[in-house]
């Protein structure tokens, strides 16, 4: 959730619908805040920070919310490296704890408190001292 205005619209309708029992969120991504309103009208929903470090697509890019803060984290255009080898050749477990943070932190602003984590890509398993 939080990856584009479509994406929003159809988690929330498979989560009104019951065909979802619960999603989870891309603190990077710009459609976040329209997600995060659907949580505060529907407080039960089970929603969790879906933990991001990478931006697999071509032309749609995020980047960290740590910025410039994690270097490491950035590809040559400013934004999180497509895959989780280039993550892995890249980052370090500091910058990865930071971003972690982050991405919670963001949440826990904006209201949103996680019922899980999980992560995008298997990128926080990218390396074991990641983990």
């Amino acid at each position: 959730m939080g990856m584009s205005y479509d994406s929003n619209l159809g988690g929330i309708r498979a989560m009104d619908e019951g065909v979802a029992t619960s999603v989870s969120v891309m603190m990077p991504c710009p459609w976040v805040p329209g997600f995060v309103r659907y949580l505060k009208e529907h407080p039960k929903a089970d929603a969790g920070l879906h933990l991001t470090l990478t931006s697999e697509w071509q032309d749609y890019r995020w980047s960290p919310l740590t910025g410039t803060a994690s270097p490491n984290l950035l590809d040559t255009e400013g934004c999180l490296w497509h895959s989780v080898e280039e993550l892995a050749q890249h980052a370090t477990p500091d910058d990865v704890e930071r971003e972690f943070e982050s991405q919670l932190a963001r949440a826990r602003r904006m209201g949103f408190e996680p019922t899980h984590f999980d992560t995008h890509m298997g990128s926080a398993f990218g390396t074991a001292e990641f983990l």
